[in-house]
């Protein structure tokens, strides 16, 4: 029951955890208004762009951290601080501090979550299940997005579709990142890790 627990964990959190910085993708217009009183489409583009930027240079040191730092710790507080920045993000800051916090987002996500989260499902199952682990994670990732995203466009709607119901929709993500935090540090366990990795030593 606890190893499909975990799983459940790990699908939702590696679902949702992209929707704070990719919220442009569904709120473009809503989002351009509430920052800054209108920004123009390159500024929109830029939030991303600056959270890609450090996502590519954060995956080169995530691998290398996640073999060396205890995953259970690694993901804990990727989604604490990620959700935390979201509903600092809520408040619909200034521009420039929107940018520094896509910046960070980028190091929370990428540096501290994904490889963590790669790790922790390698060793959910033995070496000759590898392909049902991450077929399950998978397809868990995209029931916890489309469940997410459906849900918060049905609150958005229901509000106005105003600043209000956006901080609200961005809100409601945070607090449920930061419950997955939560729910990381009590259901995962450093013990479940490959057998092939067991060499390797653990910080902390």
């Amino acid at each position: 029951m606890r190893r499909w627990l975990v799983m459940t964990v790990l699908s939702f959190s590696g679902g949702i955890i992209y929707l704070l910085p990719f919220l442009q993708e569904v709120y473009y217009i809503p989002l351009a208004n509430a920052l800054d009183l209108d920004l123009n489409n390159t500024q929109v583009g830029s939030l991303l762009s600056i959270f890609g930027t450090t996502s590519l240079i954060a995956y080169f040191p995530g691998g290398w951290l996640a073999d060396r730092v205890s995953p259970r710790k690694l993901m804990t507080v990727s989604l604490l601080s990620t959700g935390a920045i979201g509903l600092y993000f809520a408040t619909f800051p200034s521009y420039e501090i929107s940018l520094w916090l896509h910046a960070i987002w980028g190091v929370s996500v990428t540096l501290l979550f994904w490889s963590a989260m790669i790790r922790m499902t390698r060793g959910w199952a033995p070496s000759a299940e590898q392909g049902k682990a991450f077929g399950i994670l998978e397809t868990g990732r995209g029931f916890g997005e489309v469940l997410s995203s459906v849900g918060l466009l049905a609150v958005f709607a229901m509000l106005g579709s105003g600043n209000a119901a956006l901080s609200t929709v961005i809100s409601t993500l945070s607090t449920l990142i930061l419950l997955l935090g939560v729910l990381t540090w009590f259901t995962m366990d450093d013990a479940l890790q490959d057998s092939e990795d067991n060499s390797a030593r653990l910080i902390f």
